[in-house]
C-alpha cells in the first residue's frame, strides 16, 4: 500500500515537474543548442538511423538534469532524510523504467518527452526532500 501512496504522489506532483525551476530552463537550452548544432546533419541525413542524432539531444537534455540531480542525491544519502530520499528515488527510477518500456513509448520521441518529465520529477522531489531536511533539522 505504501508503494501505491507513494506512486500516488508522483502522479500528483509529475506536472509541477514542468516548472522545476532552473534546471528545466537549461536542460531546455541544451536540448535547443544541440539542435542547432545538428540541424545540417538532420537536414542532410539519408539513412535509416537518422532519428538517433534527435535522440542524442534528448540524451543530452537528460544528461544536464542527471547531472544537477546526482549531487543532491548523494547529500541525501545520509542523515536523517536517507531512507526517504532512497525510497523516492527509487519509486520515481522504477515508474521512469516502467513507462519507457510501454510499446506506446518505447523508443520514440514521446518517449523521451516521458523521460525528460521524470527526470525534472526526481529533481524536483529531490530538491524538495533536500529543502525539508535543511529546514527541519
Amino acid at each position: 500500500m505504501k508503494s501505491a501512496s507513494t506512486f500516488l504522489v508522483l502522479l500528483l506532483l509529475l506536472p509541477r515537474a514542468v516548472f522545476a525551476g532552473d534546471i528545466k530552463l537549461e536542460a531546455d537550452r541544451q536540448f535547443d543548442q544541440c539542435m542547432r548544432e545538428t540541424k545540417k546533419d538532420r537536414e542532410q541525413c539519408s539513412f535509416g538511423g537518422c532519428g538517433n542524432i534527435v535522440g542524442a539531444c534528448y540524451e543530452r537534455q537528460l544528461g544536464t538534469i542527471s547531472a544537477a540531480t546526482e549531487p543532491l542525491t548523494k547529500r541525501l544519502s545520509s542523515g536523517r532524510c536517507a531512507q526517504a530520499a532512497a525510497s523516492a528515488a527509487s519509486d520515481i527510477d522504477s515508474l521512469d523504467s516502467r513507462l519507457k518500456s510501454l510499446p506506446p513509448l518505447d523508443n520514440t520521441w514521446n518517449g523521451y518527452e516521458v523521460q525528460v518529465e521524470m527526470a525534472l520529477l526526481k529533481h524536483k522531489v529531490m530538491s524538495a526532500i533536500a529543502k525539508e531536511c535543511r529546514s527541519n533539522p
